[in-house]
C-alpha cells in the first residue's frame, strides 16, 4: 500500500512557515531547526510550498522518546486534560487553558 502524505506535508509546512513569520523563535523550537533555517522557511512563497505535494512520504516524524509517547497516549485514552497539559508543556508545546 502506498501512503500519500503530500497534503499533510503541505499543511504542516504552511503552518510552520506562518509560525516562523509571526514568531521566529517559537517556529524554530517547534520545528527543531536553527534560526537561520526558520528564517529561510518564513520566506518561502505559496507557489514554492506547493511543490512539496509532489513528495508522498511523510516529512514529519515523532521526535520524542517512547516513554513520552506512552505517557501522551495514556493521557489521551484516560481523557485526562490536566495530565495532557503537563505533558505538552514539558514538550515545549505550551497550550492555552
Amino acid at each position: 500500500m502506498d501512503w500519500d502524505f503530500s497534503k499533510v506535508n503541505l499543511e504542516y509546512l504552511i503552518r510552520a512557515r506562518d509560525l516562523t513569520r509571526s514568531d521566529p523563535t517559537a517556529g524554530g523550537i517547534v520545528l527543531g531547526v536553527s534560526d537561520e533555517l526558520g528564517q529561510l522557511l518564513s520566506e518561502i512563497s505559496p507557489r514554492e510550498l506547493a511543490l512539496i505535494t509532489q513528495f508522498k512520504p511523510p516529512l514529519v516524524a515523532p521526535r520524542h522518546a517512547a516513554w513520552w509517547w506512552r505517557r501522551l497516549l495514556n493521557a489521551l485514552q484516560a481523557g485526562n486534560p490536566e495530565e495532557l497539559r503537563v505533558i505538552l508543556d514539558h514538550a515545549g508545546l505550551f497550550i492555552d487553558p
